[in-house]
């Protein structure tokens, strides 16, 4: 009788608007005024008035009408009119308040009308009251309008929450949209009004903890549950669909996410990623368990399964146990495998039985490399599943079925063909929204949680009881729907990101049997399997979209691997593969291809592997590899100029002499850098063959190139060093900085390889011809390019790099230009031009040639000491570190010119860095790290006509106040033994002895107390070494005082085995190694009146 009113209603409410809709056509603007004015003037003349019921009902059906195509309504106007309607329309009117919301829907979903807080506010409250009171026909409606308005608006409705989801399951959201209502729709709406009421925008504040368990406890009870009998499928599939939404609303907003109910949600998340794939079987497991990892998990106790409601389900009771479940989920995929033909149905491996060979491959569809990678698939399939084939006679799997399915092939006749496709377009849905709700899990939980659930979702071995398992990897290779396919790659690379320590564990052994699989084999099986699994994938993909996920989730799967514990060829095959779509015509997976060829390059770089890749001949490359690519660009020049005969690739790691004929890697980045298209355009200006991302990931894969494998590189360095001219005289600014970039890690590996060079005078030599170029180029532009601030801190970066012994053999006037830039660089407005200035400039003070120059020392020391004053933190932390190699170098000059040096630095300049060092000891601790390490180095400088200054006598005193204080503070251990350090410096230089009676004792008082009793034994061991400086007796004072420090020694050697920490083994020894040799040194200062003060601690 409900549905038969329903329906009633419905009709009654189609020939009230009949007459309005065929007479009049689309409202105007002008008439939606006319409207809003009389509809404004309404006055309901009494409870039961027929006119002004009339009135109301041709107002609705025309405001109704209206169309904002030209322009939209005021929202003033319209958060009028509609509290206006709430007041003139009472809930008892139950076809008038359709009508309102209808008129609601229309105006705030569809014309997408902007209302204030009050009008949202009031008719939230209005629709609540009348949910609360009518009848249940209107519940669809209702929910419709109430979903209209919290959407997007769950902040604004905070006060709401008590009334719609306060209390689980008594509240009308949690009573319509639960189990126990029989009406799917309604269902489906109270489920969407819940989920955007979850929704919150970044800034806007959290929902509160009660409602959001709630909440979450019935969107997981709703995906548990069975599907009613009185259900349409299509309606549970949109049931299932706002669940998940609002799950997914939860995890996206609240963190962190329920790490007590993950097992619950993951298995009810990965029952859904399964629903409605053909032949897949259905899971019945409601608990993931979490694999020990006792790595990360340090001993915890396992998660407590949370209170949820049973689902609908009847229990399985034979596969209650996680090893009785992986046996029947094995089981029953043998079977779906059988039923579904595997992953290919039309092609067979010539040889085998039945089998047809490869002239019968199924033709791809234009822009997929299947046709042309035959052999590359056959090759993957064959790796595991070669020993299954050759017992079983079964056809290798190589193409997805959904793509050699026909229309012919249907399993569901014309006639009933309409409503399969809407039901399988809505199980598509279904599993896309549960790979969001994964993708959000595994961004909100922490990695150490996630990583206990890995082989749930992640293969390790591709075949397993004659079927794979479900895993992501078999919607990747199995799904029909591309959304659905980049949904799971999604969610893989979520897992994968950031999983470097976790597989850092896999490791394959050498071939043999054993007793039990370790965790590093079943990692390293794993890793393998996803290998294959996504360039099968590669393989077979024929969305663009979905094909540049999977070179995405290949990338970052590359990063994650330590490739240098499995057994190589898993890096040559991604390359192989790979390869034929750097020609791809569509732009986006061109820079995938380049990104993953920029992560192969970066993978715990150097590795043999790789290196063999890059120094075969291009003609044994995969650039040239003769396959041809289906929607793939014409080759260029590059292919054809480099074609050489094949020769065969080294057996062993190249060698620095094996780039001397260049890298074919460069010429193929340079052809995507700076190729270009001039002839027959009759173009001004000469236009570039490949678009801006193109180059810029080519510029990227050039330096990665130049950072890991620079001896194989190092052949083309001319050509490097064009591409950089070129780039840094480019027009567009950010092919400027990536060119600045690609010089920077330039400059950086021509230093490595100088320091590890046996030639160096030849060496330096072409790097002196480099640096002439850059600097005689397009560098000092970059330097002055006042436009674009990031291009002038990456040249100043850049100059950091030159060759110390290089800069010397320089042009006279390319060196000035150098000094005089960064020196007027370090007061520019720009702090991060500043910044990388006067870090630049402390590079310099350690060049040989030019720290004896006082003149640049005394100029550079005035940028840096006028930096250190700089408001900006890190302006001040970058010029403490400069101030250190300032001071550096006047003990290094010290030390090889004498007193010569000594008498040309101004003792006003000396003074003034002791104060600027002082201050800046208290300091945050980036910065005090650096002050208290040029603290002591002055201290070690001076000279006994400074200490006899007053001025000089007063600012030591505070410098050793400083420098104690700091190693008894709080700060960084790196802050503290450098202050240990620093204090030991200040011990060495004699001149301080005779105005050292106020503040020694400080400092030998600090020094005990850290050697006896601090944590850190780095800290201790440069305690034990400052306490072994002092040169004579004297340093000790008294006797008492000298046995105190005695005393300290030998506790801290006492001390030296009670390990807090098993990472402190290391330096275990290191501490009673130093304690024993200051112990030594007190001995040799032992005087004949301290054996009685010694006596009690001896």
């Amino acid at each position: 009788s409900r549905s038969i009113r329903r329906q009633g209603t419905r009709t009654e409410k189609s020939s009230r608007q009949a007459p309005s809709t065929s007479t009049t056509t689309t409202t105007t603007f002008m008439e939606l005024s006319r409207l809003h004015g009389r509809f404004m003037a309404v006055r309901r003349d009494g409870p039961d008035s027929e006119a002004t019921r009339t009135e109301i009902h041709l107002l609705l059906d025309q405001m109704i009408s209206f169309n904002a195509e030209a322009s939209a309504p005021d929202p003033r106007e319209v958060s009028a009119l509609l509290v206006h309607a709430t007041h003139l329309v009472p809930w008892q009117q139950e076809h008038l308040l359709v009508k309102v919301c209808h008129l609601i829907s229309h105006l705030i979903s569809r014309l997408q009308v902007p209302i204030d807080d009050d009008c949202l506010k009031h008719l939230v409250s209005y629709i609540i009251t009348a949910i609360n009171e009518c009848r249940s026909w209107l519940y669809y409606e209702l929910l419709e309008v109430l979903a209209s308005l919290v959407y997007n608006n769950g902040f604004r409705c905070q006060k709401f929450l008590p009334e719609l989801v306060g209390e689980f399951p008594k509240d009308p959201l949690f009573r319509l949209g639960g189990l126990s209502f029989s009406d799917g729709e309604v269902r489906v709406k109270a489920l969407q009004c819940i989920a955007h009421l979850c929704a919150r925008q970044p800034a806007e504040a959290a929902m509160g903890e009660p409602y959001r368990e709630a909440c979450f406890t019935h969107f997981l009870t709703i995906l548990r549950a069975s599907k009613l009998d009185d259900t349409d499928y299509i309606t549970y599939c949109k049931t299932l669909q706002n669940a998940l939404k609002g799950i997914n609303a939860i995890l996206f907003t609240f963190r962190p996410s329920p790490t007590e109910q993950m097992g619950i949600l993951l298995a009810t998340l990965k029952r859904c990623m399964f629903y409605g794939l053909p032949g897949a079987p259905q899971l019945t497991a409601d608990m993931l368990y979490p694999t020990a990892l006792p790595q990360y998990d340090g001993g915890q106790a396992p998660m407590r399964p949370p209170q949820v409601p049973p689902s609908r389900e009847k229990p399985t009771s034979k596969s209650s146990t996680p090893g009785m479940r992986k046996v029947r989920e094995c089981t029953l995929l043998k079977d779906w495998e059988k039923s579904s033909g595997g992953l290919v149905q039309s092609y067979r491996l010539p040889g085998k039985r039945g089998g047809r060979t490869t002239d019968h491959v199924h033709n791809d569809p234009e822009g997929s490399p299947m046709a042309s990678c035959t052999s590359q698939a056959e090759s993957l399939s064959l790796e595991g599943a070669q020993s299954q084939e050759e017992s079983s006679g079964d056809a290798v799997s190589l193409t997805p079925a959904w793509r050699l399915r026909t229309s012919s092939e249907s399993d569901f006749s014309d006639s009933e063909s309409g409503h399969q496709r809407r039901l399988r377009i809505q199980q598509s849905r279904v599993r896309q929204a549960a790979l969001c709700c994964l993708l959000a899990a595994f961004k909100a939980a922490e990695k150490r949680v996630v990583y206990g659930y890995w082989a749930a979702f992640i293969p390790d071995a591709p075949f397993l009881g004659g079927g794979q398992t479900l895993s992501l990897s078999t919607v990747i290779l199995k799904d029909s729907s591309n959304k659905v396919r980049s949904g799971a790659l999604q969610a893989l690379s979520a897992l994968l990101e950031g999983s470097r320590q976790f597989l850092s564990a896999a490791e394959e052994a050498a071939q043999g049997t054993t007793a039990f699989t370790s965790l590093s084999a079943s990692l390293a099986s794993s890793v393998r399997e996803l290998h294959r699994t996504l360039l099968l994938a590669l393989l077979a993909e024929n969305s663009v979209l979905t094909l540049t996920q999977i070179i995405k989730c290949l990338a970052t799967l590359v990063l994650n691997v330590p490739y240098k514990r499995l057994h190589p060829g898993l890096l040559s095959r991604v390359w192989r593969h790979m390869w034929p779509f750097t020609r791809h015509r569509d732009v986006n997976v061109r820079v995938a291809c380049l990104t993953l060829l920029g992560a192969v390059l970066t993978a715990q770089a150097p590795l043999t592997e790789v290196h063999l890749l890059l120094t075969q001949p291009i003609s044994a490359s995969p650039a040239s590899s003769g396959t041809s690519t289906p929607g793939a660009l014409p080759r260029r020049s590059f292919d054809q100029k480099n074609s050489a005969p094949s020769s065969p690739a080294p057996k062993g790691p190249p060698k620095a002499e094996d780039g001397e004929d260049g890298c074919w890697l460069v010429s193929f980045c340079s052809t995507l850098i700076l190729g270009r298209e001039m002839e027959g355009r009759g173009l001004p200006e000469p236009t570039f063959s490949e678009p801006l991302p193109v180059r810029l990931e080519a510029l990227q894969v050039l330096a990665y190139l130049i950072k890991g494998y620079f001896p194989v590189a190092h052949g083309s360095l001319q050509e490097v060093t064009d591409i950089v001219s070129l780039c840094l005289g480019d027009r567009n600014p950010v092919v400027q900085l990536h060119g600045a970039k690609l010089l920077e890690e330039l400059g950086t590996a021509i230093n490595i390889m100088y320091r590890s060079s046996l030639n160096q005078s030849a060496s330096s030599i072409k790097i002196v011809g480099v640096w002439s170029a850059m600097l005689s180029g397009p560098l000092p532009p970059a330097l002055q390019s006042a436009q674009s601030a990031a291009l002038q801190t990456s040249a100043c970066d850049v100059l950091s790099t030159i060759l110390p012994d290089a800069f010397p053999l320089l042009p006279v006037d390319r060196q000035m230009v150098c000094l005089t830039v960064l020196l007027g660089l370090s007061a520019d407005e720009s702090l991060q031009v500043k910044a990388a200035a006067v870090r630049a400039l402390g590079v310099f003070l350690l060049f040989p040639s030019l720290r004896e120059d006082v003149q640049f020392v005394s100029d550079a020391a005035s940028a840096v000491l006028r930096c250190m004053e700089d408001p900006s933190f890190l302006v001040r932390t970058k010029a403490a570190w400069s101030l250190g190699n300032l001071t550096d170098t006047l003990i290094t000059n010290v030390e090889t010119l004498g007193d010569d040096f000594l008498m040309e630095v101004p003792d006003m300049l000396l003074l003034r860095i002791i104060r600027t060092a002082i201050g800046a000891a208290q300091d945050k601790d980036k910065v005090k790290s650096n002050a208290v390490r040029c603290l002591g180095n002055l201290l070690r400088f001076l000279q006994p006509r400074h200490v006899a200054d007053v001025r000089f006598g007063a600012a030591v005193a505070e410098a050793v106040s400083a420098l104690s204080g700091a190693v008894l503070s709080d700060s960084t251990m790196k802050v503290r033994w450098n202050a240990c350090y620093a204090v030991g410096n200040a011990f060495h230089n004699a001149a301080l002895l005779p105005v050292s009676s106020e503040w020694r004792p400080i400092a030998f008082k600090a020094l005990t107390s850290v050697v006896r009793s601090c944590k850190n034994f780095k800290v201790r061991i440069k305690a034990a070494l400052a306490l072994s400086c002092p040169g004579s007796r004297a340093w000790f004072g008294s006797a008492p005082e000298f046995a105190s420090v005695w005393d300290a020694l030998l506790e801290a050697l006492d001390k030296s085995e009670a390990l807090r920490d098993f990472s402190d083994f290391r330096y275990s020894e290191s501490l009673r190694e130093q304690a024993c040799i200051a112990l030594l040194h007190l001995t040799s200062l032992l005087q004949l009146s301290d054996t009685a003060a010694l006596q009690p601690v001896l």
